[in-house]
């Protein structure tokens, strides 16, 4: 902890001597606490309704103490602020810290909102995470730690945090702010007045390990900073181009012609097979294959589309009032093959409560939440991996992991390969073509070449 280099831009005074610090087990937030988890805790839920995705501002540390005792007392647990050592652990990235200057790379414009490149607090979770999958160390808001804030004393300590009488009124801040113009390398130091709420300054959640394995006695939204496992359900979060986090959706993409419904199917693995075949502008029944781009007329089996109508501007009945959309081409590539992960896993073929299909696994996941026999392989077969009902709800969708069924394709009004292939349209369209993923025994692969009349699935995202 702490640092020793001679380059004061780098390592101030206040920041040294570098020292050995033993931490026990602790959870901390994926994100800062946002004004949503606030307004729900606090009970001023219309106060916080506008910009609920942004991180708290402009409280103080004392206001943070109240909010905490509050969300204890709704849930039974005993979350607090991280103390210093247990930030700055956290922000250098922790047993995988790759030793990058801010918390999650050495270029601040990818991993910080700052002076630089914003007038004003951020959604949290837009920037690139840190090695733990962490997002927003370094900048949005200056975030309160629990310890007051002394000189550094270079001894070797376990589990420190200073809580001197003399000082209990001057509290460490760290990661700086969206109007510092310092403070964002994870050893960086900062201190304010427990009373005084400047406009970036925030907060983040931890827990200690134990604690955090049981159970919640309320519904309080807590899973929205991710900072416990166990019985909390936790959005999944995947990024799907350097500086783009999508959310994707729990199900399949379904649609009613009688009553122009949308909704997403209730569990993962859901689809509906051969029943697409009485695809028609007045079947009561519920489709799920569509023609490329036919989110304006879903109904036709042999469509032509001339112009791609994305299937995510329509009204979803489940789709909890978000702004969906279709990934495009690329971005399918970027989460299949490209892009970070903490375990280093993106995808797995699985047969899932007996239904074939591919796992796709979120940037944070941890390769203790569930072992994965075989993954990020296109020749590998849906038996590799079988996962129970209940090991998919505990394991792997309590951590946020997606499933995309084999749902097969529709060809006018024929149905075939349904537990056997999967299809799944890009938001591409030219000349009558459309771009799509084809899962199989053996592939995962894309697809840019075919014509847009044959019948898909489509998996659609929100963007955070």
């Amino acid at each position: 902890m702490g640092c020793d280099s001679p380059d004061r831009e780098i390592c101030e005074d206040d920041d040294k001597p570098a020292h050995t610090v033993t931490l026990s087990d602790y959870y901390i937030g994926e994100f800062e606490v946002t004004r949503e988890l606030w307004g729900a805790v606090t009970g001023h839920v219309n106060d916080f309704t506008a910009d609920k995705d942004l991180p708290i501002s402009e409280v103080n540390w004392k206001d943070v103490q109240d909010f905490i005792q509050q969300l204890n007392q709704q849930t039974g647990l005993q979350f607090r602020m991280p103390t210093e050592a247990e930030w700055e652990f956290a922000a250098k990235g922790g047993t995988k810290s790759k030793g990058y200057t801010y918390s999650g790379g050495n270029d601040l414009d990818l991993v910080a909102w700052h002076p630089g490149n914003c007038k004003e607090t951020q959604t949290v979770g837009k920037k690139r995470p840190n090695e733990l999958g962490i997002y927003d160390m370094s900048g949005n808001v200056r975030e309160w730690c629990q310890d007051c804030h002394v000189k550094y004393s270079g001894s070797s300590q376990t589990n420190p945090c200073v809580n001197n009488s003399r000082l209990l009124t001057n509290r460490v801040l760290r990661g700086g702010g969206y109007t510092s113009y310092g403070g964002y390398i994870v050893t960086s130091r900062d201190h304010g007045f427990d009373g005084l709420p400047l406009r970036d300054y925030g907060c983040r959640l931890a827990i200690s390990g134990d604690e955090a394995m049981k159970p919640i006695k309320t519904q309080t939204k807590v899973h929205n900073e991710k900072v416990i496992p166990g019985n909390a359900q936790l959005e999944n979060r995947f990024s799907v181009a350097p500086n783009t986090v999508v959310y994707f959706s729990k199900g399949n993409l379904q649609y009613q012609a009688s009553t122009g419904k949308w909704r997403f199917a209730e569990q993962p693995w859901d689809y509906i097979g051969e029943s697409n075949n009485k695809i028609s502008s007045s079947y009561s029944g519920w489709i799920d294959l569509f023609g490329c781009g036919t989110g304006d007329d879903p109904t036709q089996p042999s469509i032509t589309a001339t112009e791609f109508h994305d299937w995510g501007d329509n009204t979803i009945s489940n789709g909890k009032g978000k702004k969906w959309r279709t990934l495009t081409s690329n971005e399918w590539i970027y989460v299949l093959s490209q892009r970070e992960t903490s375990s280093g896993i993106r995808y797995a073929h699985a047969k899932v409560d007996g239904v074939n299909g591919l796992i796709l696994l979120p940037d944070n996941w941890k390769n203790e939440y569930y072992q994965l026999d075989v993954y990020n392989s296109s020749t590998a077969v849906f038996t590799n991996n079988r996962v129970s009902k209940q090991d998919w709800k505990d394991k792997l969708e309590a951590h946020g992991a997606i499933f995309l069924p084999a749902a097969g394709m529709r060809k006018g009004v024929s149905v075939s390969k349904d537990g056997v292939v999967g299809y799944y349209w890009s938001s591409w369209l030219s000349r009558g073509q459309g771009a799509f993923i084809i899962i199989a025994d053996g592939r995962v692969r894309y697809n840019d070449y075919t014509t847009s009349s044959l019948g898909f699935s489509v998996r659609l995202v929100s963007d955070l």
